[in-house]
């Protein structure tokens, strides 16, 4: 039923229709105003009378006055019903679930578990939690810290990243990775890069000062 009155007011004749009735019926609901001023002037009829004549006129003109909020409210309406009619799963993306994928790996899956983080990154491209998990698994059981470091890079450069606090992690991840390979001047402009952004919180920006030190330091060394 909702569907169906969201098509209907989605048609530009039906719009017209609502206006041109609207008007017409606020028109007749100012005439009985005007006409019951004119009763009340002149001392004519009762009081009965006058308070028909000012029920019909608020009613016709509160009616051409719905008709014409119609088409908005519709569509209100039908997504309040459709949140009531249709559960929250079919409403709402589902969480991620990465604990199958990490089962994987620790029962040496490792094939497996890949093409399950691909079929993720597809349906959640922007997630960090993935993308983690993906470079641990080359740095770690394949022993492939270049394709870590690819990774972790490639998602960083990007500008869409959540959650946050997964964010910090990825940036500790690409730092040791340089600090492996001896890039160290790529971890340091890496880690005061990400303390210029605004997404993170105080304590997410002391993790970052306090990795952007310690790089320092093995500068020095």
């Amino acid at each position: 039923m909702s569907i169906f009155f969201r098509d209907l007011s989605n048609r530009l004749w039906f719009r017209i229709f609502l206006l041109v009735l609207s008007v017409g019926l606020m028109g007749v609901g100012g005439r009985i105003f005007y006409r019951l001023g004119c009763v009340s002037a002149n001392g004519m009829g009762s009081a009965a009378a006058a308070v028909i004549l000012f029920l019909g006129g608020a009613f016709l003109f509160g009616v051409g006055l719905m008709l014409i909020l119609f088409p908005v409210l519709t569509g209100r309406v039908s997504s309040a019903i459709s949140g009531m009619l249709l559960p929250s799963a079919e409403l709402k993306e589902p969480a991620l679930m990465l604990s199958p994928v990490r089962g994987k790996i620790t029962a040496g899956r490792f094939e497996e578990a890949l093409r399950d983080l691909e079929v993720l990154k597809e349906r959640y491209p922007n997630h960090a939690s993935i993308c983690l998990v993906r470079a641990d698994l080359y740095a770690g059981s394949l022993n492939d810290p270049q394709s870590a470091f690819d990774i972790v890079r490639a998602y960083l450069d990007e500008k869409a990243r959540t959650p946050v606090e997964d964010c910090v992690q990825l940036v500790m991840r690409y730092t040791d990775l340089c600090l492996r390979g001896g890039l160290l001047r790529e971890a340091l402009e890496r880690v005061e890069c990400e303390l210029r952004k605004s997404c993170y919180s105080e304590r997410e920006k002391n993790s970052l000062r306090k990795r952007l030190e310690l790089i320092r330091r093995k500068l020095k060394e």
